[in-house]
């Protein structure tokens, strides 16, 4: 790996903004100095031109089928001071899901959580719904010579504090509101996984994702969307249409990358919206009012004219997914049922 050196005499390190703390062999942030393969947090480096490395994301079955459309965009970090920063990816080196703080769909969310959610999804909190994240794990391919990938414990040691990232990687595993006496000394005696951590201070385009695995109760197996996603993505409100239609809907387009094909789903924001369908995936995201089939959102397409014929000929099929969209908004938002 290839080091440079700074005004000071110290060699500087590549891989961490600002790290200038190599030595004799090795710097704080963990690379080496004589350009050797180094496994730091759990990461394999290689030597050369094209140093990668796999790290990991885990996330709900829902949204990974959108971030194997659109990539890895959305993520948050929150400061010491309260502040917080937006599109920060979080990835570890570590393959397993557990000891991240990853929600399991089975939280309930208190007033401190909806306040937190909130800041992070710039939005208010409106149902108790908290997806399981720890369902599916990708496999994210990046070069360690990103200067927008930094080790989370390397990033604190330079923007916060240790005691931070010591917080950070306990707050994973236990409710820190309730711990009483030394945070500190309690973070010493405990087994975290903040070393295994690393933020992308950016966008992950889609192709840089090389493997979506679903966990089952005993081990993870490759995603399958009808063996794992189908049914998911309905219990989150995107109702896709029947395998057959969807078969037919795909050969209009071709994939853009081996993990991702188009899907079209109805899925309700608001009740008295009308009705339409999503076409997302191979490079689109469309939307279509489902009795007229017009464009109401995205790009023109070329094939336009095939896509307008498709949902003309599967309107049926269309406004039925329309409506269990519907019902499991209503389910999530009882509210708002209309009273008969």
């Amino acid at each position: 790996m290839r080091l440079a050196t700074d005004p000071g005499g110290k060699v500087a390190c590549r891989h961490v903004p600002g790290c200038s703390q190599h030595r004799t062999e090795k710097c704080a942030c963990g690379h080496d100095r004589s350009g050797k393969t180094e496994r730091y947090n759990g990461a394999n480096h290689t030597n050369g031109a094209a140093d990668t490395m796999i790290l990991y994301h885990h996330t709900a079955v829902a949204l990974a089928e959108s971030i194997l459309a659109n990539g890895l965009t959305l993520g948050y970090l929150a400061r010491k001071d309260g502040s917080g920063q937006h599109n920060v990816v979080w990835l570890t080196s570590d393959p397993a899901h557990e000891g991240h703080g990853l929600p399991t769909g089975k939280e309930v969310l208190t007033a401190s959580k909806r306040e937190y959610m909130a800041r992070v999804q710039l939005k208010p909190v409106l149902n108790d719904v908290v997806y399981d994240k720890t369902r599916i794990r990708l496999s994210v391919d990046l070069s360690d010579r990103d200067p927008a990938l930094v080790p989370f414990v390397s990033w604190a040691r330079q923007h916060e504090d240790m005691q931070y990232a010591r917080r950070m990687g306990l707050s994973a595993v236990m409710d820190l509101s309730k711990v009483k006496g030394n945070v500190t000394s309690l973070a010493l005696r405990t087994r975290t996984k903040e070393k295994t951590w690393w933020l992308y201070f950016g966008a992950i385009g889609p192709q840089r994702i090389v493997a979506a695995d679903f966990r089952t109760t005993s081990a993870y197996q490759p995603y399958d969307f009808e063996a794992h996603g189908r049914s998911a993505m309905h219990d989150a409100g995107q109702v896709v249409v029947s395998p057959a239609t969807l078969a037919e809907l795909q050969t209009y387009f071709e994939p853009q990358h081996a993990l991702d094909r188009v899907k079209a789903f109805a899925i309700c924001v608001r009740p008295d919206e009308t009705p339409s369908i999503q076409i997302r995936g191979d490079g689109v995201h469309l939307i279509f009012r489902i009795g007229s089939a017009d464009l109401i959102y995205g790009t023109t397409p070329p094939n336009i004219d095939r896509l307008r014929a498709w949902i003309h000929r599967h309107a049926v099929e269309l406004t039925r997914c329309w409506g269990d969209a519907m019902e499991v908004y209503f389910r999530y938002y009882p509210q708002a049922t209309p009273v008969v």
